[in-house]
């Protein structure tokens, strides 16, 4: 798989999407206030009144920016107006258009950046997380680590268990999306998917098989750990740079 890096006079135009392919869409978030706030207007009323609901405002234009993000990346691929585009969701909260598009979607954002990607041969999930190095992780990785992975953790040197649980973190993340489930049914879905350290930890891009489908990992931007899940085929990726 190789990265693509697309140029900005791209966008305002139709983008053709293989079955083959998966894109996604690196949006920094900082660089887009300015030109985004003018397109709020592309939100639905219940995306407005989700926006409204977020106590601090960074996490409400972290919101505002991804979604008007998304908007406008739809309307490329469906060349429709993104104002006019309807987003339904499933029983769990998962965003998904209608049958009649042939186009799954999976969005993520964390602190600076935004991910979404786009395929259209399978359903996918894609997460971003930014690597705190002062997070406390042996306090977390009792909520999600099955039986097998919590075995290893204990074997995984202090100095990598940092760069292990981000990994564990969007790997599960995007596990998740791409089956759509929700929370009533995380510790099910969570634990139904096994990631063993010694397949990940010596590289910061790889593939996992698994029985629902393919982990991808990528290294996206530095200190953000970044992976994809398709239930389907393995894809060929492309990296597209919003600006």
């Amino acid at each position: 798989m190789s990265d693509l890096t697309v140029p900005s006079a791209l966008k305002g135009q139709k983008v053709d999407l293989t079955a083959e392919e998966i894109h996604i869409w690196v949006l920094y978030l900082p660089e887009l206030k300015s030109k985004f706030d003018a397109l709020y207007s592309f939100l639905a009323v219940e995306e407005k009144a989700k926006a409204d609901m977020f106590r601090k405002d960074v996490d409400r234009s972290q919101y505002i920016l991804t979604r008007v993000g998304l908007r406008y990346l739809l309307g490329m691929y469906v060349d429709e107006n993104p104002e006019k585009i309807v987003i339904t969701y499933n029983k769990w909260g998962k965003p998904q258009l209608e049958q009649r598009y042939s186009l799954n979607f999976s969005l993520s954002h964390s602190v600076d950046y935004s991910l979404i990607a786009f395929t259209k041969s399978c359903e996918i999930g894609v997460d971003i997380e930014f690597i705190n190095p002062n997070l406390n992780v042996d306090e977390l990785v009792s909520v999600f680590l099955n039986p097998s992975e919590f075995d290893s953790w204990q074997d995984v040197p202090m100095q990598q268990k940092t760069e292990y649980f981000y990994k564990l973190w969007v790997g599960k993340e995007a596990f998740i999306k791409a089956l759509g489930k929700g929370w009533l049914e995380r510790e099910e879905t969570i634990n139904s998917l096994t990631i063993l350290p010694n397949k990940l930890l010596s590289q910061r891009e790889g593939v996992l098989k698994t029985p629902q489908g393919t982990l991808h990992y990528f290294n996206i931007v530095p200190q953000y750990e970044s992976a994809f899940f398709s239930n389907g085929h393995s894809l060929k990726r492309r990296i597209i740079n919003f600006l």
